[in-house]
């Protein structure tokens, strides 16, 4: 993963971050990893999809252009693979253009959701934002207000690449919340007539 995007937008050096995680994750260990910025953020979620062979389901706020650039490798390969990924955003609106076309053109394996509105204050307030893999592998962050991170981009969570209770918990809770959230309707591509 190019960390440099991090370094120039946040002064952050991530080889030593990377490093770590990427031995935790070759090495499939069960200890936490802690995180504490959106790059860190980044480095995990990169790691946690490079591994993946069945499933990954992201519940997230919103999904800054940049933290996609960090991923979007790692998902299109995992999707290509067969990978079956999905994700809640908790915040309305928030799915970027470029998420959008990927799940355009994997609509079997990626669904994007929103939380309806009905529920979106509760589950603001009451749920972490996390990602979990294969129910192995996962990231949760702790409960935090809605932030600008190009202001404040830390944020606090844990990871472990090998934490199959924790993992499958957290799966099971992403049903429930896939439960209180709607698709996000794909644009269809234009159609031309053969005139």
């Amino acid at each position: 993963m190019d960390t440099s995007l991090f370094e120039k937008n946040f002064g952050l050096a991530t080889e030593e971050y990377e490093a770590l995680v990427k031995y935790c994750a070759d090495n499939d260990l069960p200890f936490e990893i802690p995180n504490r910025h959106i790059a860190h953020a980044a480095i995990l979620t990169n790691h946690i999809l490079r591994r993946t062979r069945t499933s990954v389901d992201i519940l997230t706020g919103s999904m800054p252009e940049l933290f996609f650039r960090a991923i979007k490798t790692a998902l299109e390969v995992a999707l290509n693979a067969g990978t079956k990924a999905r994700i809640i955003f908790v915040n309305k609106g928030t799915a970027c253009r470029d998420l959008i076309e990927l799940a355009k053109k994997y609509p079997e394996r990626l669904q994007i959701f929103e939380i309806q509105d009905a529920f979106r204050e509760n589950v603001k307030r009451r749920v972490c934002h996390f990602c979990v893999s294969d129910n192995k592998r996962f990231r949760i962050e702790e409960i935090h207000p809605d932030k600008d991170f190009s202001l404040d981009p830390g944020i606090r969570a844990t990871a472990s690449f090998n934490h199959p209770t924790e993992a499958k918990s957290l799966k099971d809770s992403f049903t429930d919340l896939v439960n209180l959230s709607d698709s996000i309707p794909l644009p269809s591509a234009p159609v031309f007539s053969a005139a």
